[in-house]
Formats: C-alpha cells, sequence, structure tokens
C-alpha cells in the first residue's frame, strides 16, 4: 500500500513523492549497499546517485500499473 501511494504522489506531485521515496528507503539502501561494498561512503554515494537519476528520469514511474490489486508494485 505504501508503494502505490508513493508512486501516485510521484506522478501527481514530484517533488513531495521523492521526498517519500527518500524517507522511506534512503536509509535502508544505503544499510544494505555498506554491506555488500563494506564502505560507508561508496555504499551513499551509489545510493544518493539512483535518486538522482530517479528524479531526473521519473519516467520510469509512469507504466508502474498502481491499480492492480497485488499490494507490490515493485
Amino acid at each position: 500500500m505504501l508503494e502505490k501511494h508513493i508512486i501516485n504522489t510521484i506522478k501527481n506531485n514530484k517533488a513531495e513523492g521523492m521526498r517519500l521515496l527518500f524517507k522511506h528507503y534512503y536509509r535502508s539502501l544505503v544499510l544494505c549497499a555498506n554491506e555488500y561494498l563494506k564502505e560507508l561512503g561508496t555504499g551513499e554515494d551509489i545510493v544518493q546517485e539512483l535518486f538522482l537519476k530517479l528524479w531526473i528520469n521519473d519516467h520510469v514511474f509512469d507504466n508502474i500499473n498502481t491499480s492492480r490489486t497485488s499490494s507490490n508494485v515493485f
């Protein structure tokens, strides 16, 4: 349900939607990257680059159908 809300918000209000996406996933993604890379700074850089690319290429959210009955849209 949260994912649907975030994607719909991105589609309607890019800045607010991306803020929500960042708020809910940044820390977990950095922790995952750090676990894999074993370097705090590199993991943060990679995740920040991901969010930058999502900001620039927000069209990637256009084809995600949030009206499906499944709770997992990713």
